[in-house]
């Protein structure tokens, strides 16, 4: 048996039903909903610290959560990029960014962000994050893109783009090896 966990604060309670129904007819046994749930980026000392980006908006790390309505979450439609962090660099934000500009074209997704704007908050969010990680490591960037609401679970609900950015530690002793072979 598998068993998902959400929080759904920001979903009305007559979703809740069509949620249950939802992951009963999927691959999943049965959909535990809980009020509250505390996620185990919750519990992670680096990101208990640390700032995230959601559509233009600073948040805590830890409120960096995406809705079980989100067509990113139901169909999987989302657009990220990967990028490290060398010192004070993020390497190839310029080409990273092009390539996210180009797939969310490629899926009609339309962000209020402009290139700018993203370049902008990624280099502002790694600056704020940077100092919660030992000086040795490189600090990982993840950049996503959803649709937004996904319309048959609540039609209601506002079509923008859920935009995120958020960082992750990346510990030199797990990529020695890549440093020095490529």
């Amino acid at each position: 048996r598998y068993y998902v966990v959400f929080q759904l604060n920001e979903l009305p309670s007559a979703n809740t039903n069509a949620m249950r129904s939802f992951f009963r007819l999927g691959f999943m046994a049965r959909a535990e909903i809980r009020p509250s749930l505390t996620l185990s980026c919750r519990t992670n000392p680096i990101l208990m610290q640390t700032t995230a980006y959601r559509n233009g908006e600073w948040i805590d790390a830890r409120d960096l959560l995406i809705s079980p309505t989100d067509t990113g979450f139901v169909l999987g439609t989302t657009v990220t990029q990967q990028l490290e962090n060398f010192g004070e660099e993020l390497f190839r934000l310029e080409d990273h960014l092009q390539r996210l500009d180009k797939s969310l074209q490629t899926l009609g997704i339309i962000t209020d962000q402009t290139q700018v704007e993203l370049a902008t908050a990624a280099h502002k969010l790694v600056t704020a994050n940077r100092v919660h990680i030992p000086s040795q490591d490189d600090l990982g960037l993840c950049i996503f893109a959803t649709p937004g609401p996904y319309k048959t679970f609540d039609p209601h609900a506002p079509g923008h783009p859920s935009v995120g950015m958020h960082t992750y530690e990346l510990p030199f002793r797990m990529w020695a090896r890549q440093y020095r072979t490529g």
